[in-house]
Protein backbone atom coordinates (compact mmCIF):
# COMPACT_ATOMS: atom_id res chain seq x y z
CA UNK A 1 0.00 0.00 0.00
CA UNK A 2 0.88 3.57 0.57
CA UNK A 3 0.69 6.65 -1.51
CA UNK A 4 2.53 6.94 -4.83
CA UNK A 5 5.53 9.29 -4.86
CA UNK A 6 3.88 10.91 -7.90
CA UNK A 7 1.27 12.36 -5.52
CA UNK A 8 3.97 14.75 -4.23
CA UNK A 9 3.68 16.56 -7.58
CA UNK A 10 0.60 18.75 -7.52
CA UNK A 11 -1.48 19.58 -10.56
CA UNK A 12 -3.82 17.68 -12.85
CA UNK A 13 -3.50 19.75 -16.03
CA UNK A 14 -2.51 18.01 -19.27
CA UNK A 15 1.07 19.37 -19.11
CA UNK A 16 1.49 18.22 -15.48
CA UNK A 17 0.10 14.78 -16.30
CA UNK A 18 2.65 14.57 -19.13
CA UNK A 19 5.42 15.46 -16.64
CA UNK A 20 4.21 12.71 -14.28
CA UNK A 21 4.15 10.17 -17.13
CA UNK A 22 7.69 11.14 -18.15
CA UNK A 23 8.90 10.85 -14.54
CA UNK A 24 7.43 7.35 -14.28
CA UNK A 25 9.31 6.33 -17.47
CA UNK A 26 12.59 7.94 -16.37
CA UNK A 27 12.43 6.30 -12.95
CA UNK A 28 12.51 2.88 -14.61
CA UNK A 29 15.87 3.59 -16.27
CA UNK A 30 19.26 2.96 -14.71
CA UNK A 31 20.51 6.45 -15.53
CA UNK A 32 21.62 9.66 -13.88
CA UNK A 33 19.22 12.57 -14.41
CA UNK A 34 19.88 16.28 -14.86
CA UNK A 35 16.83 18.49 -14.34
CA UNK A 36 17.12 22.07 -15.57
CA UNK A 37 14.81 25.01 -15.00
CA UNK A 38 14.25 28.34 -13.32
CA UNK A 39 14.65 28.77 -9.58
CA UNK A 40 11.56 27.81 -7.61
CA UNK A 41 9.96 25.61 -10.29
CA UNK A 42 10.13 22.34 -8.32
CA UNK A 43 13.19 20.67 -9.82
CA UNK A 44 14.16 19.07 -6.52
CA UNK A 45 10.60 17.77 -6.00
CA UNK A 46 10.80 16.11 -9.43
CA UNK A 47 14.26 14.70 -8.72
CA UNK A 48 13.18 13.31 -5.36
CA UNK A 49 10.09 11.74 -6.94
CA UNK A 50 12.19 10.08 -9.65
CA UNK A 51 14.52 8.75 -6.96
CA UNK A 52 11.67 7.41 -4.82
CA UNK A 53 10.22 5.56 -7.85
CA UNK A 54 13.57 4.19 -9.05
CA UNK A 55 15.47 0.98 -8.35
CA UNK A 56 17.93 3.22 -6.45
CA UNK A 57 15.32 4.31 -3.86
CA UNK A 58 17.20 2.49 -1.05
CA UNK A 59 20.34 4.51 -1.87
CA UNK A 60 20.87 8.08 -0.64
CA UNK A 61 19.23 10.88 -2.64
CA UNK A 62 21.77 13.56 -3.57
CA UNK A 63 20.51 16.86 -4.95
CA UNK A 64 23.21 19.18 -6.33
CA UNK A 65 22.61 22.89 -6.93
CA UNK A 66 24.75 23.12 -10.06
CA UNK A 67 24.37 26.90 -10.27
CA UNK A 68 26.16 27.24 -6.93
CA UNK A 69 29.23 25.28 -8.10
CA UNK A 70 32.25 26.56 -10.00
CA UNK A 71 32.35 24.96 -13.48
CA UNK A 72 35.37 22.74 -12.68
CA UNK A 73 33.78 21.48 -9.46
CA UNK A 74 30.47 20.90 -11.22
CA UNK A 75 32.14 18.84 -13.95
CA UNK A 76 34.14 16.87 -11.37
CA UNK A 77 31.03 16.12 -9.32
CA UNK A 78 29.01 15.04 -12.34
CA UNK A 79 31.62 13.28 -14.48
CA UNK A 80 34.41 12.46 -12.03
CA UNK A 81 38.05 13.55 -12.22
CA UNK A 82 41.65 12.35 -12.23
CA UNK A 83 44.05 13.01 -9.38
CA UNK A 84 45.67 16.42 -9.97
CA UNK A 85 43.09 17.52 -12.56
CA UNK A 86 42.56 20.76 -10.61
CA UNK A 87 43.55 22.32 -7.29
CA UNK A 88 42.19 20.12 -4.53
CA UNK A 89 41.82 16.99 -6.69
CA UNK A 90 43.86 14.82 -4.32
CA UNK A 91 42.52 11.49 -5.52
CA UNK A 92 40.62 9.99 -8.42
CA UNK A 93 36.85 10.37 -8.30
CA UNK A 94 35.12 7.72 -10.42
CA UNK A 95 32.77 8.79 -13.16
CA UNK A 96 29.45 9.61 -11.51
CA UNK A 97 27.53 8.09 -14.42
CA UNK A 98 29.58 4.89 -14.69
CA UNK A 99 26.59 2.81 -13.63
CA UNK A 100 24.49 4.05 -16.53
CA UNK A 101 23.34 1.15 -18.69
CA UNK A 102 20.35 2.62 -20.48
CA UNK A 103 19.89 5.89 -22.31
CA UNK A 104 16.55 7.66 -21.97
CA UNK A 105 14.55 8.26 -25.12
CA UNK A 106 11.36 10.29 -25.28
Amino acid sequence: GGSSPLNSIIGQSAPMMAVKERIARIAGLNADVLIMGESGTGKEVLANTIHRLSRRRAEPFVAINCAALHEELFLAEIFGHEKGAFTGALSENADASSGQTEEPSF
